[in-house]
């Protein structure tokens, strides 16, 4: 008789590899199962109260080589003067400076990031020539002031210099100092807002290319669902198709960024993309976003016939060229553009024709999207 531990070694074994059967099976279905595409909230939105906050100032380049503003550009002149004066050298006569080639006259630009910037902290600033200079390649900025651009003047909010770097070589005239700006004053991110009832709310801002009342009710119901445990009467509205509002919970009132965090966070299932159809007649590039139909029309062209919809009447044409792009299990269904740009290339349509066509659909009402013509 086999001992005790022998009778159960084949059971035992039997039931490992089952369970590893099992295991592979659980992986494979896994596997062939469908993805369901979810998009994070900080990819189609953004919060409310903050936006990015414009630079300028006036300044002088230096060290250039003879191929400043020269002594003709009487305002160029004048700033060199000024220049010259605060460093305690003052110029009595302009015509001093009538040979001087070797600077420029240029405007500054700065962008304050929306997340906001402390004092100490640098920005990039771009620097373009304002008067005659040919190139800026290996000037310096001079230490120049920058206003915030609709605000008094006179409140210099930050500090350019440094060497210039063109990134352009075809154009010049224009350079760029990485970390130019040194920031003398605050700015903070404004997100927080309060509600009727005095509550604090943060906003958000459903971007253009996806806004409708269809994305903004999706948006407020993940949002609800994500934080019921704590608001089962939910916190979030949708007071618009690209604004909702979602209401601060009592337990992330000490931290506000964390709940700002983790709304961001809160993923929804394919949000609604507006019909956009961009062409470039430049490069001969179109893009296409969300579902764009077109009712049923007759599009002619020399050589090509096309047919969209199978109520629209006319005859294929005999040397071949005809494309009917009706649905032969439903005569009503509205087409694709995909499907015109298919046949359109097939037909090997030029790229500036096919542009032109798309232009035709859509001042006659036939194209089914917003049309972006750069």
């Amino acid at each position: 008789m086999q001992p005790f531990q022998s009778v159960l070694e084949f059971p035992m074994k039997t039931f490992r590899h089952f369970l590893f059967v099992l295991l592979i099976f659980g992986v494979m279905t896994t596997l062939t199962l469908p993805v369901e595409a979810r998009v994070r909230l900080e990819y189609i939105c953004k919060l409310a109260g903050q936006h990015e906050i414009h630079l300028r100032g006036i300044g002088l380049v230096t060290g250039l080589a003879g191929t400043g503003d020269g002594g003709k550009n009487l305002a160029a002149i004048r700033a060199l003067q000024q220049a010259m004066k605060n460093l305690n050298n003052p110029v009595v006569d302009l015509k001093e400076l009538k040979d001087a080639k070797n600077f420029a006259l240029v405007q500054i630009e700065a962008i304050i990031p929306a997340s906001g910037i402390r004092p100490g902290q640098k920005i990039d600033c771009y620097v373009t020539s304002s008067m005659g200079a040919k190139s800026l390649k290996g000037g310096r900025l001079m230490a120049s002031p920058l206003e915030e651009v609709g605000t008094k003047k006179g409140e210099a909010v930050g500090i350019a210099s440094g060497s210039l770097f063109i990134e352009k070589t075809d154009i010049p005239t224009v350079g760029k100092i990485s970390g130019g700006v040194v920031i003398k004053k605050i700015f903070p991110s404004h997100f927080l807002d309060k509600d009727s009832r005095g509550l604090p709310i943060i906003r958000l801002l459903i971007d253009r290319g996806h806004a409708s009342f269809y994305t903004a009710t999706e948006v407020a119901k993940a949002i609800n669902l994500d934080f019921k445990y704590e608001e089962p009467q939910g916190i979030a509205n949708p007071i618009s198709p690209g604004v909702v509002e979602v209401r601060i919970p009592k337990t992330y009132y000490p931290v506000p960024v964390e709940f700002v965090s983790t709304v961001l966070a809160v993923t929804i299932l394919n949000p609604n993309i507006q019909a956009k159809v961009v062409i470039n007649s430049r490069t001969g590039v179109i893009l296409i976003s969300g579902e764009v139909e077109m009712s049923p029309t007759l599009i002619t062209h020399p050589n090509l016939r096309i047919q969209i919809g199978n109520n629209v009447a006319g005859t294929p044409v005999s040397n071949g060229g005809f494309v009917n792009l009706s649905d032969p299990q439903n005569s009503q269904k509205s087409q694709q553009l995909k499907q015109l740009l298919d046949a359109l290339n097939e037909l090997k349509v030029a790229p500036k024709d096919i542009i032109d066509i798309i232009r035709e659909l859509h001042h006659s009402g036939k194209l089914h999207a917003e049309l972006i013509d750069e």
